[in-house]
């Protein structure tokens, strides 16, 4: 059998997950390959590392407060979004409403513009101007 075929089922051989005819299979391999072996011997020492290690005990409410977290932090997610959204039209409000304001401002200021210039300009000079616009707006 070839390495790639044994390399599977070696976690399987150190969890004790392989049955009797697989186990003498991959012991004939192991005799003659020694980049198996290795694996075998890195993994067997590994898992006698984590056995060795100190369980780590949590508290009884544990679950419960991490559950309680999670509740928190997704109506705080939930609360930030509502916000968000309601929020949006507000600033593009704004900006319509500048836009409309500032918009006056400039036919305004033509408007004036326009009045402070007739006002320059004596009788004659008022209906020539006025002859050419609509001279200019019909043709």
């Amino acid at each position: 059998m070839n390495c790639k075929k044994i390399k599977k089922l070696i976690q399987l051989y150190i969890d004790q997950e392989i049955d009797s005819e697989k186990t003498q299979v991959l012991k004939e391999h192991l005799k003659t390959c020694a980049s198996c072996q290795r694996e075998v011997n890195t993994l067997v020492s590994l898992k006698k590392l984590i056995s060795s290690q100190e369980k780590i005990t949590t508290s009884q409410d544990f679950i419960a407060k991490v559950i309680e977290k999670i509740r928190k932090q997704e109506i705080l997610k939930m609360n930030l979004e509502g916000a968000a959204k309601r929020l949006i039209p507000l600033p593009l409000a704004l900006g319509l409403v500048t836009f409309i304001y500032l918009g006056s401002l400039q036919i305004r200021k033509e408007n004036f513009l326009e009045e402070y210039l007739l006002s320059a300009l004596d009788e004659r000079e008022v209906s020539l101007f006025i002859d050419r616009e609509i001279y200019e707006e019909l043709f």
